[in-house]
């Protein structure tokens, strides 16, 4: 890249250029065959300046056809745990309506801190409880990595106080890392 006259500019102008060309109303639809953005394909140097920038400013759908989440897992790893946690959101959609909608890290921790609720109610992770996304967990326990949902929670409510499911979930760090091949894997994370 060093005779690239993109290369002359200062790195700041480089990233808002970047962030210009990654950024869009419309999410990317996920395929195996095009996991990241031709850009981040360039050159090393490209690469190493926008992957991370790529992943962490995109949304991206998933359509399941009303399938199992395999290629959506497959598709969490092969980008790997770093990338994954980058994500900004992957809306996940079965035939006919968005079932959940998946968060990395940065994007977790703004709907935690200030999510956009009513007055009183606040964002709080939990075990996914039900089957929802149970297809992931696996795939995810094989790169370090787990989903929680995000439930509603009144600021005033005690002890036994009921928590609203939503269809939100975040991708975390599994802690501590589970051997899936000893087959430890906690089906409630």
């Amino acid at each position: 890249m060093d005779t690239s006259p993109i290369s002359l500019l200062p790195r700041e102008l480089r990233d808002i250029i970047y962030e210009y060309v990654f950024t869009t109303p419309y999410a990317v639809t996920l395929q195996s065959q095009h996991i990241e953005h031709p850009l981040t394909k360039t050159c090393s140097q490209l690469r190493r300046e926008t992957l991370l920038m790529y992943f962490s400013l995109t949304r991206f759908n998933a359509h399941l056809d009303d399938g199992p989440p395999t290629p959506l897992a497959r598709w969490l790893k092969t980008i790997g745990p770093e990338l994954a946690l980058r994500v900004e959101e992957i809306n996940v959609w079965d035939l006919h309506d968005r079932n959940a909608t998946l968060y990395g890290a940065a994007a977790t921790a703004r709907l935690l801190q200030h999510g956009n609720l009513p007055s009183g109610r606040r964002y709080i992770l939990q075990p996914l409880g039900d089957r929802t996304l149970n297809g992931l967990v696996p795939g995810l326990h094989e790169i370090g990595l787990s989903i929680l949902r995000f439930c509603v929670l009144a600021d005033e409510a005690g002890e036994g106080a009921q928590v609203e499911e939503t269809s939100e979930f975040a991708i975390v760090r599994l802690n501590p890392p589970v051997d899936t091949a000893r087959g430890d894997v906690d089906e409630r994370v």
